[in-house]
């Protein structure tokens, strides 16, 4: 900021129309913040050429005192369908990560890195 690279924008509007700042986004497009969102259909995922898989081969360890949230949460996003059960081998497998929130909940994650 101070070479004048950036700006800190504070208030913007547009001409003819109420200013951005009073616009509620959940009541201008409420289909966008209700359920999970689902791609219908099939989609193809393309990769970079120089693209590797890489699998880990032993899962990282859940602390004992999370195990019964982290099966909590796993067991909704089946129910949700966010994720779904792998039965066969995989070339492409990243561990999961539980990160404990601070009201008591746990945030399951994906570790990418190798």
């Amino acid at each position: 900021m101070k070479l004048n690279l950036i700006q800190r924008v504070n208030h913007a509007s547009v001409s003819g129309c109420q200013s951005l700042s009073a616009v509620d986004p959940e009541t201008e497009f409420p289909g966008i913040f209700t359920g999970l969102g689902e791609l219908k259909g099939e989609y193809d995922i393309t990769l970079k050429e120089d693209a590797k898989p890489f699998a880990i081969h032993v899962p990282r360890r859940i602390p004992i005192p999370l195990l019964p949230k982290v099966k909590e949460q796993l067991d909704g996003m089946l129910e949700h369908r966010v994720i779904e059960p792998v039965t066969e081998t995989s070339e492409w497998c990243a561990p999961m990560v539980v990160v404990p929130k601070p009201n008591g909940d746990v945030r399951l994650c994906v570790d990418l890195t190798r």
